[in-house]
């Protein structure tokens, strides 16, 4: 063998042995990217996101954690990093069906309903590509009000993955809103088994539960939370509401009483209202109608359509015989509770012809005119979604702005609710 040849031998077995060494660098498991798997299980993607792109600064051209790293950014909401990284796969790859799919849901997460149709036809039972769909079709439903579809999409999502908490919440939401409490309960009950720790999960229950009874279940849920975070408003409130539906006058007292002296001040903490009106109920209960009144009071003045206020003050006015002015709150609380009932008609119709934007913009005024303005004002946008040029949701649109001060806006839409009357 002559030295050359040893050489030139030598010289391969080093380059193998150099090429062996970084390939196996490269294909070594990835601390950071198990870790995002793991944030992934958890759906919590901004983290999944942040570790991910950590990935990135050593495997930029790989074209699998191209793929997940712009799925999860879009799955976070990041619509902007997921069209980078999407693009950076497709200079890779090419638009292969993979990248086909992820740009589809990206368009649609951005509000291009055009691409609807054809996520539809993909999200059949057993493709991989299914549940990615359903997930992002279920929640775009959600968002345009259209329940029965979202319901649809969540059903089949559930089929193949019975204990995924995000949809159980999803489903149990919509259950909620068509008034199916119980079957928004046993959803909640199983989101609650499947993750114990859930805190949302144990909140949905117990609100549900309030509504459903009994109240000592409702009780056992809202304790849980309150040991979690002792200072939040919500739980202390839902358990006070339950101990006074239970009997348990004294300690219902004594925690309202609690929540009363954190919220006094010169500016009305958010959550006021509500304590106010279940102190003045327990006050009305127990027959103590000056204390009653009192509660009852700064309750409908500091939320002058809300129902359940007027309802109760109008009774400790009548027992008290202030009969003038629980005429004046009856007339109030016959106004609101017809709302109220007019919403409900509404929002039916709305799920039978969920493209009439002319329903929703009656929608949008009810909430309104109750006081509810961000909803009013997400109803005026969801009609325009379905019509874009209708000039009543464009006006709406113009004299809330108005009043709010936002005269730039104001403007834009006046501009355009006139525009649509020529």
């Amino acid at each position: 063998m002559s030295m050359r040849f040893r050489r030139r031998l030598l010289f391969g077995l080093g380059l193998i042995v150099v090429s062996g060494s970084l390939l196996a660098w490269y294909l070594r498991p990835d601390p950071q990217w198990a870790a995002a798997e793991q944030a992934l299980g958890r759906r919590d993607y901004a983290a999944a996101y942040a570790l991910l792109q950590d990935c990135l600064t050593r495997r930029r051209d790989d074209p699998s954690l191209l793929l997940l790293t712009g799925r999860t950014a879009r799955r976070a909401g990041l619509f902007d990093q997921a069209a980078k990284h999407l693009n950076a796969y497709r200079r890779l790859k090419g638009e292969d069906p993979s990248f086909t799919l992820e740009w589809s849901l990206l368009r649609l997460q951005r509000g291009d309903a055009a691409v609807v149709s054809s996520l539809k036809a993909q999200a059949r039972p057993g493709r991989p590509e299914a549940l990615l769909i359903w997930e992002v079709l279920s929640q775009y439903y959600l968002d345009h009000y259209r329940l029965f579809e979202a319901r649809d999409c969540l059903d089949s999502y559930l089929e193949q993955r019975p204990d995924d908490v995000a949809a159980l919440l999803g489903r149990g939401f919509i259950w909620e809103r068509l008034f199916h409490y119980a079957e928004a309960v046993r959803d909640y009950r199983r989101a609650v088994q499947v993750e114990p720790d859930n805190e949302r999960a144990h909140l949905r229950l117990a609100e549900t539960l309030a509504v459903t009874g009994p109240p000592e279940e409702a009780a056992e849920q809202f304790e849980w939370l309150r040991r979690r975070h002792p200072q939040d408003l919500s739980p202390r409130l839902g358990l006070a509401r339950c101990w006074r539906q239970m009997g348990r006058t004294g300690e219902a007292r004594q925690l309202l009483d609690a929540l009363v002296a954190e919220l006094e001040g010169p500016t009305p903490a958010p959550g006021a209202a509500g304590v106010f009106t279940e102190r003045g109920r327990l006050a009305l209960e127990v027959g103590e109608l000056e204390q009653a009144a009192h509660w009852l009071r700064r309750a409908v003045a500091l939320a002058p359509t809300d129902r359940e206020a007027l309802y109760n003050f109008v009774q400790c006015l009548q027992q008290s015989g202030q009969d003038a002015e629980a005429r004046e709150y009856q007339a109030r609380f016959q106004r609101a509770d017809a709302d109220l009932k007019r919403l409900g008609q509404l929002t039916k119709a709305v799920l039978r012809q969920p493209h009439d934007p002319a329903l929703r913009c009656e929608v949008a005024a009810l909430f309104l005119r109750n006081g509810q303005e961000q909803e009013g004002v997400r109803w005026l946008h969801l009609a325009l979604s379905e019509a874009p040029d209708y000039g009543p949701a464009h006006q709406a649109l113009a004299d809330y702005y108005q009043q709010a001060g936002k005269l730039e806006l104001a403007a834009h839409h006046r501009e355009l609710a006139r525009a649509r009357r020529h």
